[in-house]
């Protein structure tokens, strides 16, 4: 979001963001409400093979308003899918008499 910042300083009017991560898509949501006197247009080239997609974040954030563009990151980290799915853990028993 920092380079974002920088690029609407430096006089450009259409960014976008490339990332794997749906958490990045939120905050450029909620980013460019900030932004958006600076910023024509905000894309998030999101994903990976054939989950690839172009997302327009300043429509999404337009059309959301920035009210509730605030309430975002509230609401993916409390619902989101970012977590670990599986963990498993190795212990080792030790076999003897305790003393």
């Amino acid at each position: 979001m920092v380079h974002m910042d920088d690029a609407a300083k430096c006089g450009y009017k259409n960014v976008m963001i490339r990332t794997v991560n749906s958490a990045v898509v939120v905050l450029a949501v909620v980013t460019f409400t900030l932004l958006r006197d600076s910023l024509k247009s905000l894309w998030v080239a999101f994903g990976t093979g054939n989950q690839f997609r172009y997302i327009p974040a300043h429509a999404i954030s337009r059309s959301l308003g920035p009210r509730k563009c605030q309430g975002l990151p509230f609401f993916h980290a409390f619902a989101g899918c970012d977590n670990v799915s599986f963990l498993k853990v190795r212990e080792r028993k030790v076999h003897g008499t305790h003393g």
